[in-house]
């Protein structure tokens, strides 16, 4: 327990010291990134705390490097662009932290044992040099440190340092070194980090956004005020309550007085036809606030429409009518110029001898609660519903 506070504290002292250290008129030098980029991955990969100074760097040929590197330290074979060897190196004292870290979830204070590493080293802290270095990197990509320390990741691990005068580069190297302590029992290990100074990678610019053309702000504006025009245009519909379809010569002998007959299902068979004879709605027919309207049903409701089918009643038939038109219900149309179009169906209406006169009122759509309803005149038996009409010519 009070390793977990201890660590605890000095997470928060080392988040306070990445606060403190960042520049932010630029990016960090490559040994400040290399000590975040060992704590940011040391807390990522272990959930374990560090703390380090910012780390030294120095240039030196592979025979100077392997003079300086430290006894039985574990060394990391890295690949780079177009094949370039690098070299990171951690003390006993670092490897023994991330040890105890991964196999007790603790590091103790004891000075490690001595000892050649081994391939079971190398599966422990692969994935954690991987992270340093992909940490390492991330904030560089956009300068020109970016050309040596970017692009470079874990390879193989080398038993001993003798081939080293082999894998790396005869030429001059970048070589950070950081001092770290692990944990709260403050462990203290080295990392060093081998580089080329000659790098072979490129900075990522980052890509400015595109400047508006002239054309293309044109053609945005033009697309607005099209949005806007299509939008405000006007949309004619008709209300078709019915069809009725003649032969020609029927159609050329129609003349005032002739009235269509409907049944009066058709009044809740209204449909709204857009231009070219698309329906866009189905509705009933009714009134409100004194004046004809329809109320449009809900499409997830539509019911198969009653049958509309009309019929053509001549003006002289009427006139030796006393009653109704039988096997009829509904509006009186007196024929002009051109017969209204009224949809063909079949007339099996029950409520047949019913005919309203056109002044007769239409069932209100909205009724409001209370409100008395407007007295109903009709030559239509008790309980049958009436439908009204209106005269189309005179």
């Amino acid at each position: 327990m009070a390793d977990a506070g201890t660590a605890s504290i000095l997470r928060r002292k080392a988040e306070q010291g990445r606060a403190g250290a960042g520049d932010p008129k630029g990016p960090p030098a490559p040994g400040r990134a290399l000590v975040d980029a060992f704590r940011r991955a040391a807390e990522e990969e272990l959930a374990l705390a560090v703390t380090t100074a910012e780390a030294r760097e120095q240039r030196a040929t592979p025979a100077e490097i392997l003079e300086g590197l430290p006894e039985h330290a574990f060394l990391a074979v890295l690949i780079g662009p177009e094949d370039g060897a690098g070299l990171l190196a951690l003390d006993p004292g670092a490897m023994a932290a991330v040890i105890e870290m991964r196999t007790m979830g603790r590091v103790s204070a004891r000075q490690p044992t001595p000892r050649r590493p081994t391939k079971t080293d190398a599966a422990m802290v692969a994935d954690l040099i991987d992270r340093v270095l992909s940490e390492f990197e991330a904030p560089l990509l956009e300068t020109e440190d970016a050309r040596w320390a970017a692009g470079w990741r874990y390879q193989l691990f080398l038993p001993e340092p003798r081939p080293l005068s082999v894998v790396l580069e005869d030429a001059k190297h970048r070589v950070l070194e950081a001092t770290i302590l692990f944990g709260a029992a403050a462990k203290e290990g080295r990392a060093i980090l081998v580089l080329p100074a000659t790098g072979r990678g490129r900075p990522v610019r980052p890509v400015p956004p595109p400047e508006e053309s002239v054309a293309a702000e044109t053609a945005a504006t033009w697309q607005v005020a099209l949005g806007d025009a299509v939008e405000s245009a006007e949309a004619t519909l008709d209300a078709v309550l019915g069809r009725v379809r003649l032969p020609l010569n029927e159609l050329a002998a129609l003349a005032p007085g002739d009235r269509l007959a409907l049944p009066i299902t058709a009044l809740g068979a209204v449909r709204l036809v857009a231009a070219g004879g698309t329906t866009v709605a189905e509705a009933r027919l009714g009134q409100t606030g004194g004046l004809r309207a329809v109320k449009i049903r809900d499409p997830e409701q539509r019911a198969r429409p009653p049958a509309t089918e009309g019929a053509v009643i001549g003006a002289e038939a009427l006139a030796r009518r006393t009653g109704p038109a039988p096997g009829w219900a509904g509006a009186e149309f007196a024929a002009a110029a051109a017969p209204p179009q009224f949809e063909v169906g079949e007339a099996g209406d029950p409520l047949a001898d019913l005919c309203v006169a056109e002044s007769e009122p239409l069932s209100r759509l909205d009724p409001q609660p209370g409100e008395p309803q407007p007295e109903q005149k009709s030559d239509a038996p008790p309980g049958a519903e009436a439908a009204a009409g209106g005269r189309v010519g005179g």
